[in-house]
């Protein structure tokens, strides 16, 4: 908290008068010049002026040589990928920079999934630690980190970095703007899929989220597409079949087939073959919104989806593994405060697939009003609560869906926990 700190309003003389405020500094303009007083000394006239254009003068200054030094340090990466999208926006970064890396590529990754992280060329992941909320400006520090490990690797006789892959963070509208025009400059953007989410910053329909998720494409870049909503942009679309890496027998249980399907017509552009791909995707390290379903001891299976949170996603999902498992599944809610939105979608998903729902879990935010809103039986429940009702399950498939950070993360955090022996609902190995 800024401290107190004592100002003396003087509309031109010295006057006895003072008031406290919450600056440290306050500048006060009277009728025959303006004033600053520090709590130490008093500035008075055309002094005051005078420091007052010298500061923002400096700060000008200081901030047209950072926007040079990060124009400089997008120049000298020539391939810059930007991935876009509502959903699978981090899986296709990940597997773009494991598929580049393996063949040569120096590439550079900066994921914002379930946790914010930075992958280098070696594969190594370093968290991002935020002292703040997200803002789309860590951008600049990351193209220095870029530039950096590119004199490393020049050092070293790897050379510098070839590429980088930037998962789009921008949710407004001019922010979008500003990733396009001036944060990456992408010169390949990917939009995985466009379905309805965050709605009061993109609207509520499929054809105002591709308006705006439209504003990152630079003219002229080349931009990977699987629906129609972006024909008309001044870019090279290349529309992308879901089916393609199928027809090669490249399956993978994490995956979605449309994220495997865009990386691989990437790499098909820049001359690879399908092996390229087949050796990303063995070298891809999943978000852990997105893990490989945990087998339970009693013959089941938790999916711990929580990044899957769009009205289509949720119930493909619902629908996937109540197919995969003949009956039906117990849906685990996370909400978030912060996302009410998705509280509305996932009940509309719940009208259309309440017969193959057993039961719906709700942890997170406001558990007990959120499970009376979505009603069709839905009970409130602490992660302890879920997790002793997962050990307990026989052949039951739980699936988490809605949002990672917060219990999510928790429940997650507990069922790994088990991995390498506990002794209560674990059998030692990795089964709960």
């Amino acid at each position: 908290m800024i401290p107190r700190v004592p100002c003396i309003y003087i509309p031109g003389k010295l006057s006895n008068e003072a008031v406290e405020v919450f600056l440290p500094v306050v500048l006060c303009y009277g009728i025959e010049g303006c004033w600053i007083w520090s709590g130490t000394f008093v500035v008075g006239g055309r002094l005051a002026m005078v420091i007052v254009f010298t500061l923002t003068a400096v700060l000008l200054v200081l901030g047209l040589v950072e926007a040079r030094r990060h124009r400089k340090n997008l120049n000298d990466v020539p391939i810059r990928i930007l991935v876009n999208g509502t959903r699978g926006k981090t899986t296709l970064a990940r597997l773009l920079v494991a598929s580049l890396n393996v063949q040569g590529i120096r590439t550079m990754g900066r994921t914002t999934g379930s946790e914010a992280t930075i992958i280098y060329p070696d594969g190594s992941v370093k968290p991002i630690v935020r002292k703040r909320r997200a803002r789309v400006y860590e951008l600049v520090p990351f193209f220095r980190e870029v530039s950096l490990e590119s004199s490393r690797g020049v050092s070293s006789g790897l050379g510098p970095v070839q590429c980088v892959v930037v998962e789009c963070m921008a949710l407004q509208a001019e922010n979008q703007v500003a990733f396009r025009d001036w944060l990456v400059r992408p010169t390949h953007v990917f939009i995985t899929n466009t379905y309805v989410d965050h709605v009061p910053e993109m609207g509520p329909t499929r054809e105002s989220s591709a308006q705006v998720l439209g504003l990152s494409v630079p003219k002229g870049a080349s931009l990977y597409v699987s629906d129609s909503f972006y024909d008309r942009l001044d870019a090279r679309v290349v529309h992308v079949c879901d089916a393609a890496p199928l027809e090669n027998h490249l399956e993978d249980p994490v995956i979605h087939p449309s994220c495997m399907a865009m990386a691989w017509a990437f790499l098909k552009d820049m001359g690879f073959g399908i092996e390229t791909l087949q050796v990303g995707v063995s070298a891809f390290v999943p978000d852990k919104g997105l893990l490989e379903p945990f087998p339970l001891r009693g013959g089941g299976v938790f999916v711990p989806s929580f990044s899957v949170n769009d009205e289509t996603c949720m119930e493909e999902t619902i629908r996937k593994w109540s197919s995969s498992c003949g009956g039906k599944v117990n849906v685990v809610f996370n909400s978030r405060k912060d996302r009410e939105q998705r509280i509305l979608l996932f009940k509309n998903v719940m009208s259309r697939v309440c017969d193959l729902v057993d039961d719906v879990l709700v942890i997170g935010d406001y558990p007990k009003k959120v499970a009376f809103y979505i009603g069709y039986g839905a009970v409130s429940c602490s992660v302890e609560e879920v997790f002793d009702k997962v050990s307990s399950s026989s052949g039951a498939v739980f699936v988490g869906l809605g949002n990672i950070k917060g219990a999510g993360e928790e429940l997650i955090g507990k069922l790994q926990s088990c991995d390498g022996g506990c002794d209560d609902g674990c059998d030692g190995k990795g089964a709960v």
